[in-house]
């Protein structure tokens, strides 16, 4: 897989989630959620978890974890390549994320690759200078994706068990298909695994069948039990290497 590193937040167009949510009211992105509010360093502190999170590479990093989520559903390849956000160059601003649009099946009637059923996927992690403010990011990104989410009658809000202090995992349409984003905190960072289908899964909580290889069940239960605890293992072994005593 290729990956192109942003170093502008005016040239990522991936976290189209956010950005829908936002202007949904007309409203700048960064006023209504999409950016820290700890005014304090953007939200991040001088030392720990955050000071190491901020200066990461996301695909560099998250590379594996991102590689096993697409290959687990059966991609069919990538269009564009993978975006590299790093603090400051996404949207959200916090968030240090790996994203692409993933081709799920290519359309077998069309000569052209880029044709298919499609949908973002994203990677992340965000520290916002102690367990207390990311805690309260946990509950800002929470509640911006909800609000997208739930426009559709499928939707579901579930709290998830897990390592982590606090889970959350949302499930609906808002125009590409059936679509995760599982949200967990873990002390000084939050995780957060955005996965759109660009169709409707079988089975489980509903889907029509559109694509049939995995259930909507199946694809909850990876997310929640493979997918975020990988993540978790990756970022607390960052941590560690740098020297951040993560079980403070």
């Amino acid at each position: 897989m290729t990956t192109k590193s942003v170093k502008s937040a005016t040239a990522v167009a991936l976290s189209a989630a956010f950005l829908l949510s936002a202007c949904s009211d007309g409203d700048n992105p960064s006023d209504d959620g999409g950016s820290p509010s700890d005014g304090g360093n953007n939200g991040f502190g001088e030392s720990g978890a955050s000071s190491v999170i901020n200066e990461w590479e996301p695909c560099e990093v998250f590379d594996s974890n991102f590689n096993e989520l697409v290959e687990h559903y059966e991609y069919d390849g990538l269009p564009d390549d993978r975006i590299s956000a790093g603090y400051g160059e996404g949207t959200p601003s916090d968030l240090v994320e790996c994203s692409a649009n993933v081709m799920w099946e290519k359309d077998p009637n069309s000569k052209l690759d880029r044709l298919g059923i499609q949908g973002l996927t994203t990677v992340a992690v965000v520290a916002s200078g102690s367990p207390e403010a990311t805690s309260e990011r946990f509950d800002e990104l929470v509640n911006i994706s909800r609000d997208l989410h739930e426009r559709n009658s499928t939707f579901e809000d579930s709290e998830i068990q897990g390592d982590w202090d606090k889970g959350v995992l949302l499930h609906g349409d808002y125009g590409k298909g059936d679509t995760w984003a599982v949200y967990v905190l873990d002390g000084p960072y939050l995780i957060k695994v955005l996965l759109e289908t660009g169709s409707n899964m079988s089975g489980g909580d509903g889907g029509s069948s559109e694509q049939s290889t995995f259930e909507v069940n199946e694809v909850r239960d990876y997310l929640v039990e493979t997918s975020v605890p990988g993540m978790q293992e990756t970022v607390d072994k960052g941590l560690q290497e740098a020297g951040v005593n993560i079980d403070e």
